[in-house]
C-alpha cells in the first residue's frame, strides 16, 4: 500500500463530493467530480480511475431519497462514457429495504454479501440468480425457484450467468421445476458453458419448457 500511495496510484479522500451537511445532495456537483477525477487520473498517466465509496452520508437527515435514486441511475451510462467504475457501499443497518431495493436495480452489478453467497434478484420477466449454488446455499436457491416458477407472473428468463458455481442438485432441481411448468411456457436459461453442461447432464433435454442458451 504504501508504494501506491506514495507513486499516486491509491488514493485516500475523506470529503464527500456533492454533499454538504449545511447545503444537502447536488448529485450534478458529485458527478462532475468523477468526470473531473477521471480526466485527471488520464492526464497523469494512468488508463482510468476506480472508487470505492461509504455510502453513509446518505442516510443523513435531509436527504432526499428520490434524488439519490435518480443520480444513481444516472451513474452506469455517465461510467461507461467516461471509464470509470465504482463500488457504491451501502451499509445495509442505515438504509430500509424499501431504498435498498431501488438502489439495487439502479446498478447493473452488485458485490455479494460475502463469499459464497448466493443473489437473486427479479426484473420485469427475468429472473437472476448470482454466486453459489451449493450445499451452504441448497435451500434459499430450491426456495428461491419454486417460489418464481409456481406463481402466475412466471418468469421467462433465467439468468444464470453470474454464477460461480452451480452443483448437480441445482441443476436437477432447474430440469424438475421447469418440468413441471405449463407446456405453453417456454424458460429461457442464459448461462456460461459449464453450467449448460451441468444442467443438460441433468436431462434438460427431456424438458421441452427449457431452452438453453449459453452467453
Amino acid at each position: 500500500m504504501g508504494p501506491a500511495l506514495m507513486d499516486g496510484r491509491l488514493v485516500v479522500v475523506n470529503e464527500v463530493p456533492g454533499y454538504d451537511p449545511d447545503t444537502g445532495f447536488d448529485p450534478a456537483e458529485r458527478a462532475q467530480t468523477w468526470v473531473e477525477l477521471t480526466d485527471k487520473a488520464r492526464h497523469d498517466g494512468f488508463s482510468g480511475i476506480r472508487v470505492v465509496g461509504d455510502m453513509g452520508w446518505a442516510a443523513e437527515p435531509g436527504i432526499d431519497h428520490d434524488l439519490l435514486v435518480e443520480y444513481e441511475s444516472g451513474l452506469s451510462p455517465l461510467f461507461a462514457e467516461i471509464g470509470f467504475t465504482a463500488i457504491c457501499e451501502y451499509d445495509r443497518r442505515k438504509f430500509d429495504d424499501g431504498l435498498l431495493d431501488r438502489i439495487r436495480l439502479a446498478h447493473p452489478k452488485r458485490a455479494l454479501r460475502h463469499l459464497g453467497a448466493l443473489d437473486v434478484a427479479r426484473t420485469g420477466t427475468e429472473l437472476r440468480i448470482a454466486g453459489d449454488i451449493d450445499l451452504a446455499t441448497r435451500e434459499e436457491f430450491d426456495s428461491a425457484l419454486a417460489h418464481a416458477l409456481a406463481g402466475p407472473d412466471r418468469p421467462r428468463m433465467l439468468d444464470l450467468s453470474e454464477l460461480c458455481f452451480m452443483d448437480v442438485h441445482g441443476a436437477s432441481t432447474l430440469v424438475r421445476l421447469a418440468g413441471r411448468l405449463p407446456c405453453d411456457h417456454l424458460l429461457t436459461v442464459h448461462c456460461r458453458p459449464e453450467q449448460d453442461k451441468v444442467i443438460r447432464l441433468c436431462g434438460a433435454a427431456e424438458v421441452p419448457q427449457l431452452v438453453l442458451g449459453e452467453g
